[in-house]
């Protein structure tokens, strides 16, 4: 598995998330205005026998969706400024000046996350880190992060929910050689998994709802490298 630039993206909104109930002078939106919504999660099999080539694929998606939902539950519980029809979170993190804006819509709400100041060794000037947008239902949503050095996208996080509530979640990592990650959760706990690198499909995997499953891999010839299944 490819080690990217997008894990950076995980450490500052680490930071954003630890820094959003630190505003000493906020105003308080209206209670009745939702400015939070959840994101929904997705994972892997549950089996301690998961190989590990299956679990840490599908743990790239549930690492996005878990930090995403921590940034969206702070702020729900934190403060903001109101600006317009946005609500806007800003404050000092000790390298840089980070703005949070929510935009609500008729179907949901927009995000945005902005630095000015030293980001990932990168002098930015109200830089567009991240942004987003979470449906009103929950049942949607998706996430970008973008390259101080470059502003080119690093990688986009989406989530849809069907009519039988299965979770279908992508990640896609872009580079020199674009890796998507494609997860499917379904109400009964069983799922599936496909890696695509380079437009080639390299894992697939199932699972049923005990846990258990089956994974075939791939190298960048269509050859099959490794396969078998797990209880």
């Amino acid at each position: 598995m490819r080690t990217t630039k997008w894990l950076s993206i995980l450490l500052i909104t680490g930071v954003i998330v630890a820094g959003c109930g630190e505003n000493d002078n906020p105003t308080a939106p209206k209670e009745n205005e939702s400015v939070a919504p959840e994101v929904v999660l997705v994972k892997g099999p549950t089996s301690q026998n998961t190989p590990p080539t299956v679990s840490a694929s599908a743990g790239m998606l549930t690492a996005m969706g878990s930090l995403g939902q921590a940034f969206l539950g702070s702020i729900q519980v934190s403060q903001a400024t109101k600006s317009g029809d946005s609500y806007v979170w800003t404050y000092n993190n000790g390298e840089a000046i980070v703005t949070i804006v929510s935009t609500p819509s008729d179907n949901g709400v927009n995000w945005q996350v902005k630095v000015t100041g030293v980001y990932d060794n990168v002098q930015v000037k109200d830089f567009v880190v991240l942004k987003g947008y979470s449906a009103t239902d929950g049942k949607s949503g998706w996430w970008e992060a973008y390259d101080p050095t470059t502003g080119e996208k690093q990688m986009r996080y989406e989530w849809t929910t069907d009519n039988n509530n299965a979770v279908h979640a992508t990640l896609t990592v872009y580079g020199e050689s674009q890796t998507k990650y494609e997860v499917v959760n379904n109400q009964d706990g069983s799922g599936s998994l496909v890696v695509y690198e380079g437009g080639v499909k390299t894992l697939q995997a199932s699972w049923q709802a005990d846990g258990s499953g089956t994974y075939t891999a791939w190298d960048q010839d269509g050859n099959v490298v490794d396969q078998g299944n797990w209880t």
